[in-house]
């Protein structure tokens, strides 16, 4: 199988990138100059030539979660298998890029139409880099950035742990091992049977009680959130999807 693999840094925002293809995929904008028109028709993509020519582009995978779309062309040029894939990535450092993959059987076809995909894909990082939201979804966006639950400046003071006030007696029929005070001469180990005895206070303990098995939770947004105040209104949050269908 042989692949056409287009990628470009582009100087959008990832949710602008993506609107873009969400919008392509659904036949609402047409960055190529070889299309004349092109519209939905259920699960298909149309797309209209200039000589009248219609291609019929079967959308197959629509994630507005991780910016990618797929779909397939029976018989494109010619060829035994066809299936695209575009997408918006983004790095450690923030750098938003446009991916074209296209993958062809016989690989020769590919070889083929390497050239003309380099030039639609110059078409479609253009049109990209060009694109605004609506008011709308621009209003949308700074809404759920505006509402976006912070982290708190300071950690809270560590203590020392204190015994509770109140008595602490004998509960008849416990089962706990004694142990009072005083030098202890050696002996067998104790059973593993409970000894039925007096349950004593254990004395506090002055140091700062420490965190050792911290558990790491990726993609939530709340984490390091427990704070008295975080109690209200900490997961209020207005996001905007972005739904859609992808195409050429």
């Amino acid at each position: 199988m042989g692949s056409i693999y287009c990628a470009a840094p582009v100087d959008v925002p990832a949710d602008v990138a993506w609107d873009y293809l969400d919008r392509f995929t659904r036949a609402e904008v047409l960055p190529f100059s070889s299309s004349a028109a092109g519209r939905r028709d259920g699960e298909y993509r149309v797309i209209t030539m200039p000589g009248g020519q219609e291609i019929r582009e079967r959308i197959v995978t629509v994630d507005p979660a991780r910016r990618r779309t797929s779909y397939t062309i029976a018989g494109l040029n010619g060829a035994e298998h066809h299936h695209a894939e575009m997408r918006v990535d983004v790095d450690s450092n923030g750098t938003v890029t446009l991916v074209w993959v296209t993958d062809y059987l016989p690989h020769e076809v590919a070889e083929q139409r390497a050239a003309g995909y380099a030039a639609l894909f110059a078409e479609l990082v253009a049109a990209v880099n060009a694109h605004k939201l609506p008011d709308r979804d621009r209003q949308r966006l700074g809404l759920e950035e505006l509402l976006e639950p912070r982290l708190a400046h300071l950690p809270a003071d560590a203590g020392l742990l204190e015994p509770a006030e109140g008595h602490v007696g004998t509960e008849p029929g416990a089962a706990v091992d004694a142990d009072g005070a005083g030098p202890d001469p050696a002996r067998d180990r104790e059973g593993t049977v409970a000894v039925a005895a007096e349950h004593r206070a254990r004395q506090a303990v002055d140091r700062v009680v420490g965190d050792p098995h911290r558990v790491v939770v990726a993609v939530v947004r709340d984490d390091h959130q427990h704070r008295p105040e975080d109690l209200l209104l900490g997961d209020l949050a207005v996001r905007a999807t972005l739904v859609s269908s992808v195409g050429r």
